[in-house]
């Protein structure tokens, strides 16, 4: 009847590409964090995936206790099932320093103040050390995700409704 979760808040640079703090880049070693779900005598299915988002925590934990509200909206899905492949977006701490998109084996990441775009292959290149700069339509398209997916979490942080106390 218990689910221990253990999660960290965020990553951390150490110098791997030339940074030693977090928050400021979209470099695996910031945006990566340990998630470890333990439950004693209860085994937790091994999914072939282990690419998640912190907003899969909740559906995971519901998941797991049998409680569902096809009602509630809620980001994320639970890690318990299986699920296809989906899109990560992430974005900086500081606005407008630097969002990504993952769709798994390749990661954009876009840098607003050179307005530029480079893209990895995290299956070939796992540290980050071979940036391709995107172009012509890949860049445009691209670009377009990641400042729409901006603009919906500013709009909805922005105007949600307040909570009845």
């Amino acid at each position: 009847s218990t689910l221990f979760v253990l999660v960290g808040d965020h990553g951390e640079s150490f110098g791997e590409h030339g940074l030693f703090i977090h928050n400021s880049s979209m470099h695996e070693e910031e945006v990566s964090v340990p998630l470890i779900f333990w439950a004693k005598g209860t085994p937790l299915p091994k999914l072939q995936s282990t690419l998640s988002q912190q907003t899969d925590i909740a559906p995971t934990l519901a998941d797991f206790f049998g409680l569902s509200d096809a009602a509630i909206e809620v980001q994320g899905v639970s890690l318990l099932r299986p699920h296809g492949k989906r899109a990560f977006f992430m974005s900086t701490f500081f606005d407008h320093l630097a969002s990504a998109l993952v769709e798994y084996p390749h990661k954009y990441v876009y840098e607003y103040s050179s307005d530029t775009l480079v893209k990895y292959n995290l299956a070939e290149d796992p540290q980050e050390r071979d940036p391709q700069t995107a172009s012509g339509d890949e860049f445009t398209a691209t670009k377009h995700r990641l400042l729409s997916y901006d603009r919906y979490q500013r709009d909805w942080f922005e105007h949600r409704p307040e909570r009845a106390e």
